[in-house]
């Protein structure tokens, strides 16, 4: 039985990591907020953690506190400067020894060249290889859900890009149309 944090536990993917995790029963699982109050979450089976993302320190001090294990980040947008902090905290805390980085927003290649889609995706990779932490990476592509939204249970965010496509298509082909962009 592990001792797992989710940063982010609460958003859109997190959601759905942390209910799957609480469960199971085979795990203690607490979700990291900036947001919400200590205490009891809601989410059945887990409990809050509040967390301050720009403090390593205090990040440390409060996985160990914990015993926290293994820490997942579905920080939104690949993290950015807190999924930064959270791996400096997760580095410093003696119980922690996994990570699993936010990489939900994007399929990044090994060879990929820093451009706005990868640059926090490859910063948490760079610092994910000089922690010794363990790590896991997850290339997965389109969620489906999106495919099946409204129709199926989801914590994802409608995302309307089908229409986007259809529009951008439709200008192409009728360059007169004024159409939503």
């Amino acid at each position: 039985m592990g001792v797992v944090a989710v940063a982010g536990g609460t958003g859109d993917v997190g959601r759905t990591i942390t209910e799957q995790l609480a469960e199971s029963g085979k795990h203690t699982v607490y979700i990291l907020s900036r947001k919400l109050k200590e205490g009891d979450s809601p989410i059945p089976g887990t409990k809050l953690l509040v967390i301050d993302y720009s403090d390593a320190d205090a990040i440390a001090a409060t996985l160990d506190a914990k015993a926290v294990d293994t820490v997942i980040s579905a920080l939104g947008l690949a993290g950015g400067e807190g999924q930064l902090k959270l791996i400096a905290g997760a580095k410093k805390a003696p119980s922690t020894r996994r990570f699993i980085p936010s990489e939900y927003a994007a399929y990044t290649p090994p060879d990929a060249e820093e451009n706005e889609f990868t640059t926090d995706v490859l910063r948490a990779v760079d610092a994910l290889r000089g922690s010794g932490l363990q790590y896991t990476r997850f290339a997965i592509g389109i969620f489906m859900d999106y495919f099946g939204i409204p129709n199926i249970p989801s914590h994802l965010s409608p995302f309307v890009w089908v229409l986007t496509l259809l529009n951008a298509v439709l200008q192409y082909l009728v360059p007169e149309l004024k159409l939503y962009q």
